[in-house]
């Protein structure tokens, strides 16, 4: 039992380095297809926080939601699909950023960690925000919504980008550096369009912001899709053994862009104009005045 328990570990670690290696089906749907470092770092995170949280159930829910769809994203077979097709790693991708990103965005863990630290750490944080001048205005310029939207914009674009891309197939850091600015652009997107946060964007800049990052993935699948030849080199000899070619394969992980994407976002601005129509089925009520900001949720 513990001969096959080491046996498991060992094939979970060797099969996941992202340094050319190109994993076959066999071995991607057998227990060598779990990244079992990652799952244990995750597992650790989602058991601290859920030790020092004093949030209400509905936010330690999206949190261990969140962690179990990054876990999905980056310790599965998924992971382990990505080395030798673009349509996995395009999956990745839409987990981390449509999955993971908007429910650690409602669970808010930067509150409930604050809020389970010290008096002494406390203090010493609000020390160094005062050497680096990090005010409340500063905090708040940089909580822009085009900051947010940019961030997450450029990411997907620079990574989609054939060099970067491929360096990140070949580099573990950089690939581990690929999905930290994919979660972390995600995070700080989704926390202003529908975080429990008290000064969030007016309702139609947060419509906006929905709405145009939807174009801008729209027209980024459509190039993938519809491109006449592959992108990515460091696929031209591992699609094969999942029976595609390399622009079949491309033109999937497009599709896998643009069709649950769309879908995503168009639910979400849906919901964000609800209100609207609801407000114009009461003519005879007052409505509330528009601002640059409001605190409706």
């Amino acid at each position: 039992m513990l001969t096959d328990s080491v046996a498991w570990l060992d094939a979970g670690s060797r099969l996941h380095p992202h340094v050319g290696h190109s994993p076959e089906p066999d071995q991607v749907l057998g227990p060598g297809g779990f990244d079992v470092p990652t799952l244990i770092v995750l597992a650790v995170v989602a058991v601290a926080y859920a030790s020092i949280s004093r949030s209400d159930i509905k936010s330690r829910r999206y949190f261990l939601a969140g962690v179990v769809v990054t876990a999905v994203a980056v310790g599965s077979p998924v992971d382990a699909m990505a080395e030798a097709l673009a349509s996995a790693h395009m999956a990745q991708h839409i987990l981390l950023v449509l999955g993971a990103g908007p429910l650690f965005a409602l669970a808010s863990p930067a509150i409930t960690v604050g809020e389970a630290a010290s008096r002494e750490i406390r203090k010493r944080i609000g020390s160094i925000r005062r050497k680096v001048r990090l005010t409340p205005a500063t905090t708040t310029r940089a909580m822009h919504p085009a900051a947010a939207w940019l961030a997450l914009a450029l990411s997907v674009w620079f990574w989609h980008a054939s060099g970067p891309y491929e360096l990140a197939l070949r580099n573990e850091w950089i690939h581990v550096l690929e999905h930290g600015m994919f979660l972390g652009g995600s995070v700080f997107f989704w926390t202003l369009v529908i975080g429990p946060i008290r000064r969030r964007p007016s309702r139609a800049t947060r419509v906006l912001m929905v709405f145009t990052m939807a174009f801008q993935g729209v027209i980024l699948a459509a190039l993938m899709t519809f491109a006449r030849t592959p992108w990515y080199e460091a696929y031209s000899e591992t699609t094969a053994l999942w029976g595609l070619d390399p622009l079949s394969d491309q033109q999937l992980a497009g599709l896998i862009m643009w069709i649950p994407s769309g879908l995503a976002y168009t639910a979400v601005g849906i919901a964000l104009t609800a209100p609207w129509f609801a407000e114009e089925r009461r003519p005879d009520q007052q409505r509330p005045a528009s601002s640059k900001y409001t605190t409706d949720r």
